[in-house]
């Protein structure tokens, strides 16, 4: 094959014989250019190496993040395929996690239907036997890691089709009805020895689809392999968290042993472009210990976000251990008033680039081991321009001595009529003119959906404070406003240039229980 591959190099001129040769004898490959064939060989090999890790690490995390939900799950593997690689370890040790998480992987294989070869054009005229032995590679042999990590986890490979709904379609139906076998093993084997295993029917006509075998390991071997390569992946000072937690992070899963809300806030913008936002998160407190009793509340929490960009890829995180004491009858704290209205209010600050956000939420009960799992996707705004922070409305303020109110963050648009709502917002990019602060009128409209409006204010000037920040905090009062959608709509006008902006923020107003 090597000397084929020189053969066809002359033939296109990437390296040329050495004229030292006689006229009458056979062409010889030169060393340099054996060694420009073998080098650009491995370089295609190492890319395919790479490419084959990076998929199976892709499968590894799906198995990481599905391991600790019972019975059996499928997963789908979409792939260009890649090769049955044995010096490649990460093959075995991802189809041996299939199978103890019980987990089938399902390929397919999105190249379609493979007509031809495209390579073979550019190559001028290869022989037939070399033909052959490319349509085998491109077919066969690629797709062959893929189909095997299928077969070995008791799944199958679609491919060579462009019907990949189809198949898509007959991994669903396999999905829903499946048989769980059991069996007492023969003695006489280890723990992590290979045992096969085959599964027959006597009915004629049918195929079975099982696993080819499996080794076995124990839950406790299990958790503490798995609490080890956390430790292996955990980067310099960052806090190593449980498993269950790891895994809640990379799955897509939601989980409500712990309800849970979220809504992110765009504020201020940083001088390298990205947006300050606030992300809120607030937990049902009734599903939360109270290791205080009555008389003195308290919680101890773990709180884990990881916020991913969606062009880049960049992943932000942040992993924390809060311990939450509310006493309601004397203290007027944040986590006391949180408390009161039985969801525990938190929020955490992150500088995110503009764009398509998903921020992956994870809260856990350190007494009760319970998890609450949520996933927020948001859009970040750019950071140029007249325009509006998200504006945080609310039913409660904090009130200080030293200084004005601030409305406490939460993670709804939904309040009761008996109560007033808060709305605090702020503008930024407004251009300020000669020797005189920024001029900014602001109003506001609260309308029901279908257009009718209950309240609304006349345009005013925003007043800078001390800091210089133009911001406004709007008290609304919902007596006599019938319960349904309404749009909380935001004008503002920039005096000096005459730009405008405006926002709509639905909430829905209800009658409290009871």
């Amino acid at each position: 094959m090597t000397l084929r591959v020189v053969d066809r190099y002359y033939q296109r001129r990437v390296c040329i014989p050495d004229p030292i040769f006689p006229n009458d004898l056979p062409m010889t490959p030169v060393p340099i250019c054996r060694s420009m064939v073998v080098a650009r060989a491995e370089q295609v090999d190492a890319r395919r190496r790479n490419r084959t890790r990076d998929t199976l690490a892709a499968v590894d995390r799906a198995v990481f993040a599905l391991t600790g939900i019972r019975g059996r799950k499928a997963l789908l593997l979409l792939t260009e395929g890649f090769l049955n690689d044995p010096d490649l370890e990460l093959a075995r040790e991802v189809a041996g996690r299939c199978r103890e998480a019980n987990i089938a992987v399902y390929s397919l294989d999105v190249r379609g239907l493979i007509t031809g070869l495209a390579a073979a054009d550019a190559m001028g005229t290869p022989n037939t036997a070399e033909l052959g032995a490319m349509q085998v590679e491109q077919v066969e042999a690629q797709a062959g890691g893929s189909v095997g990590l299928a077969e070995d986890t008791g799944g199958f490979a679609v491919r060579d089709t462009n019907d990949l709904g189809g198949g898509a379609l007959r991994v669903a139906e396999e999905s829903r009805v499946y048989y769980l076998l059991g069996y007492a093993p023969p003695e006489g084997k280890g723990p992590r020895d290979w045992r096969k295993l085959q599964v027959k029917v006597t009915r004629p006509g049918l195929t079975v689809r099982a696993r080819k075998g499996y080794t076995l390991r124990t839950a406790a071997e299990m958790m503490a392999a798995a609490e080890a390569r956390l430790a292996a992946e955990r980067k310099p000072k960052a806090p190593l968290v449980p498993a269950d937690v790891a895994r809640a992070l990379a799955g897509a899963r939601e989980t409500d042993a712990i309800p849970l809300r979220a809504m992110a806030y765009s504020l201020e913008g940083r001088p390298d472009g990205s947006v300050r936002t606030l992300v809120a998160v607030e937990a049902d407190m009734r599903s939360l210990a109270n290791l205080g009793g009555e008389d003195r509340p308290r919680t101890v929490l773990a709180l884990s976000i990881a916020a991913a960009h969606r062009d880049s890829g960049r992943v932000q995180r942040l992993d924390q251990r809060i311990e939450v004491e509310a006493n309601a009858a004397r203290s007027g704290s944040r986590a006391a008033a949180a408390w009161d209205e039985g969801w525990l209010a938190l929020s955490r600050d992150f500088d995110l680039a503009p764009g398509v956000t998903q921020a992956r939420i994870v809260v856990r009960d350190e007494f009760l081991g319970r998890l609450g799992t949520l996933t927020l996707r948001f859009v970040v705004p750019s950071a140029s321009g007249l325009r509006l922070s998200t504006p945080l409305l609310t039913n409660r303020v904090m009130v200080s001595r030293d200084g004005p109110a601030r409305p406490i963050v939460v993670a709804r648009r939904e309040f009761f009529g008996s109560d007033p709502l808060f709305c605090q917002f702020e503008v930024f990019g407004a251009a300020a003119g000669k020797g005189r602060p920024p001029q900014v009128e602001a109003s506001y409209e609260l309308r029901a959906r279908g257009g009718d409006v209950v309240r609304r204010s006349e345009p005013s000037l925003l007043t800078p404070s001390a800091d210089g920040r133009l911001l406004r905090l709007v008290a609304l009062t919902l007596d006599g406003i019938a319960q349904g959608d309404y749009e909380l709509v935001l004008r503002v006008q920039n005096k000096a240039t005459g730009e405008t902006q405006e926002r709509i923020e639905p909430l829905r107003i209800a009658r409290r229980a009871g």
